[in-house]
């Protein structure tokens, strides 16, 4: 099921791509729709960027490759396309509602690879990022592991047993027991 969703939402989006790119064929949406669509031809580079955006994701989701990727780059076409027609060509929705369906089904197939983005309180690369009383974000966790230990809260401590010697105690290699 996936497998043939996928494939025909990758052949739409190509079709229709190469429309945006070479005008294969005409759709007419309505007056007000086709002035919307002819100022958007007119500034020179949104159709092109549209098309080539929609050939991109097509042939991503054809070849099963970088699938999550195309999904995340169709959201906001898929969405501009459906409030497109819901305003401007009500009576051409039903394809572009099929689409948004399609979108939100395979989404939720691949949905492990995007169950990542939408963690709350993750860890950055430089320590957790604890919240205040205030609701504002405080340092990271890494800028007060480089305090003093003086100045530590008593959680962060080491144990003595824990912490390594210093330079100054280590045996040196003169006193060190051989085998």
């Amino acid at each position: 099921m996936v497998f043939l969703i996928r494939m025909l939402v990758g052949a739409t989006l190509v079709l229709f791509g190469l429309n945006d790119l070479m005008e294969l064929f005409e759709v007419d949406y309505g007056s007000k729709a086709n002035a919307f669509l002819q100022d958007m031809e007119g500034s020179g580079y949104l159709q092109e960027v549209r098309g080539g955006l929609l050939i991109l994701c097509g042939i991503m989701f054809v070849i099963a490759r970088w699938v999550p990727l195309a999904l995340i780059l169709f959201a906001p076409i898929i969405l501009n396309i459906l409030v497109f027609h819901a305003f401007l060509a009500p009576t051409k929705i039903a394809a572009a509602a099929a689409l948004g369906v399609a979108q939100v089904f395979l989404a939720y197939c691949y949905w492990p690879y995007f169950r990542s983005v939408f963690v709350m309180n993750t860890p950055s690369r430089y320590g957790t990022v604890r919240r205040r009383g205030g609701g504002g974000m405080s340092r990271p966790a890494a800028a007060s592991a480089q305090r003093p230990p003086a100045q530590r809260p008593p959680s962060a401590q080491r144990p003595p047993s824990a912490q390594r010697p210093s330079s100054a105690q280590r045996p040196s290699s003169a006193q060190r027991p051989t085998p």
